[in-house]
């Protein structure tokens, strides 16, 4: 199977994803903050000592690490399922696909907390381009209420496929 030259990827370049919901929870805050060892009263609120008594998480934020749990899972779940005009899978094998890089810019953003319930992430593709035998893409991913009124997080996702995935 021949590796399609970059060109060919231009017509997925403002691809938009369908929107992603995502469910926002301040145990699953909490818990996440806990489980990459941040237990900084920000972003964690430890186990009452009664066991009959609920913790109380309204007054967390989500960790900024957190925004990986709703930005990144559904894209790369998408990317299979994405045809060229020619009918061709975009993604030939998913086996050859590589994770790169995320970043997350929360400039002029809005805390997430418990209070926000749920968020939805707008995703397209921005940029293609090969080097090394590789077919990068970028990906930009916004993450707002679904008003679409405020905005919790602004995101780059890179990914690489490996020569035989393209």
């Amino acid at each position: 199977m021949s590796e399609r030259p970059p060109e060919y990827f231009e017509q997925f370049l403002d691809y938009k994803f369908s929107v992603q919901k995502y469910r926002i929870k301040g145990k699953k805050l909490s818990a996440f903050a806990a489980a990459i060892g941040d237990k900084n009263p920000k972003y964690y609120v430890p186990d009452p000592e009664d066991p009959n008594e609920k913790a109380d998480y309204s007054g967390i934020v989500a960790h900024p690490a957190y925004a990986a749990c709703y930005t990144i899972p559904k894209l790369l779940e998408a990317l299979p399922d994405i045809k060229g005009s020619d009918g061709e899978p975009m993604l030939r094998n998913i086996g050859k696909l590589l994770h790169a890089a995320q970043e997350y810019d929360f400039s002029g953003c809005v805390p997430l907390t418990p209070a926000t319930k749920k968020v939805y992430s707008d995703s397209k593709f921005t940029k293609f381009w090969i080097k090394s035998d590789i077919l990068w893409g970028e990906a930009r991913v916004i993450t707002t209420n679904e008003e679409k009124t405020e905005t919790y997080c602004k995101t780059t996702i890179r990914v690489g496929i490996r020569k035989g995935g393209y």
